[in-house]
């Protein structure tokens, strides 16, 4: 993170955490100061191959609750900084293989691992590992799982949490697949992200509230909606992929929906389906169905 803006829109996420990048040689270097966010939040300071004295000096002043080692630090170096009370993420770069004993003199000396992948800079390069290798992995302390997540890894990422190396995945770490420059995340796909990994929507669709609603319709509205061809209504909560987590009247937006109940449809939905969508007795919307993500629902 690197933008007072862009840190509060990214913390209206409600992330587990936040890192901030203290290495002159990144594009992403942090420079100022941290506003105010939840503090459900931890704040991780990165740092490079720098100095107690600096790592140190960053944790009283931006308040870090982590620190993640992101170079060559030694099991001393780590021991020393665990004084600070902050928790330390020690980093290792993985590609195709890797010798898990290297993690040996670090297991008492850090609290988590992170496993990224080996690139020509630590961090940021955009592209994943064989996640495979983790199966490997012999060690009980909790690991990130982090190199070039986006999107297009959701699923990937899905299936991975269904395997045995996933037993000591702690958390997922994403950087550069969601930003629009280095240091600025794109709202939008980061809000994609997290609704497509981690909750239990059943569709994906394009609504337009016309203009008979006169108030923003806001992420969690649960209007009714009825499908054509199928001869009851239902409800169901949308939740907008828009920054601002709303749509107005005479817009369309992108929406996430939580089917209220699916005991009906008997696999009659699929990709391009149009409905509408009522308040009461009025119309006040429509929308078509991008993709069906519940495939107990799909035709």
């Amino acid at each position: 993170m690197k933008y007072q803006d862009n840190i509060t829109e990214v913390a209206s996420l409600q992330p587990d955490y936040l890192g901030f990048i203290f290495h002159h040689q990144s594009a992403r270097h942090f420079e100022g100061t941290i506003p105010q966010i939840s503090d459900s939040i931890q704040k991780v300071g990165v740092f490079v191959d720098e100095k107690v004295e600096f790592i140190s000096q960053q944790i009283e002043k931006h308040k870090l609750s982590v620190i993640q080692l992101h170079g060559h630090e030694s099991p001393e170096i780590c021991r020393l900084l665990q004084s600070t009370n902050a928790k330390v993420i020690k980093v290792f770069s993985i590609k195709d293989t890797f010798d898990f004993s290297v993690l040996e003199p670090y297991e008492e000396v850090c609290d988590y691992f992170l496993f990224d992948t080996k690139g020509k800079l630590p961090g940021g390069n955009g592209y994943t590992f064989n996640w495979s290798v983790l199966e490997q992995y012999a060690s009980t302390k909790p690991y990130f799982l982090s190199g070039g997540i986006g999107l297009d890894q959701v699923e990937n990422l899905k299936q991975f949490q269904e395997s045995n190396a996933s037993k000591y995945c702690y958390a997922i770490d994403i950087n550069s697949k969601f930003e629009i420059e280095p240091g600025l995340k794109n709202i939008k796909l980061l809000k994609e992200f997290k609704y497509r990994l981690f909750s239990n929507f059943d569709l994906i669709a394009k609504v337009t509230y016309n203009g008979i609603r006169k108030t923003t319709a806001k992420d969690g509205y649960r209007p009714h909606i009825e499908f054509e061809n199928i001869d009851f209504k239902t409800s169901g909560s949308q939740y907008f992929i828009n920054k601002q987590g709303e749509v107005n009247s005479n817009e369309t937006q992108i929406a996430f929906i939580k089917i209220v109940s699916t005991d009906f449809f008997n696999k009659k939905l699929f990709d391009g389906i149009k409905f509408k969508f009522y308040e009461g007795p009025s119309y006040i919307g429509q929308g078509e169905v991008l993709e069906v993500l519940n495939k107990k629902l799909e035709k």
